[in-house]
């Protein structure tokens, strides 16, 4: 299931590490991103950032795999309604998940980190998205 209404990308950022040989240095993470279509407000859309459950630590268990539709098949209507609302929302696959660099799976510092550079991540890729940030999740 895709998300209806929106421009869907892929993207790879840079976090600070905390995991393994990427410890404190830059490494790459992945996320998806979905912006309304339309006109942006005038400020410029604004962002969720989606903090999904756990997903499992392999590579095929990252949310930017289309193998892995968990996220969008439990909680699809609540970020189309976000969508829908004029929300740009991004799905961090956090530090690890489908990259080179180890997954250091439950730790908050590295999840929060994922979640708040791919926002940063998103608005370098799309100068349509605004400074307004929200921050949602579950797990």
């Amino acid at each position: 299931m895709k998300m209806r209404r929106a421009s869907d990308r892929v993207l790879l950022y840079t976090q600070r590490g905390i995991g393994g040989p990427g410890q404190g240095h830059r490494v790459v993470t992945s996320a998806h991103l979905a912006v309304p279509r339309g006109e942006p407000p005038k400020e410029g859309w604004p962002i969720i950032t989606w903090g999904h459950g756990t997903s499992g630590i392999a590579d095929p268990c990252a949310f930017t795999r289309d193998s892995n539709l968990e996220d969008v098949a439990k909680h699809g209507s609540l970020l189309q309604g976000w969508i829908d609302n004029g929300w740009a929302v991004v799905r961090s696959d956090y530090e690890g998940l489908d990259t080179a660099t180890p997954h250091p799976y439950l730790v908050g510092r590295s999840e929060g980190r994922s979640m708040l550079d791919a926002v940063r991540a998103a608005r370098d890729l799309d100068p349509s998205i605004g400074s307004t940030v929200a921050i949602a999740g579950h797990s």
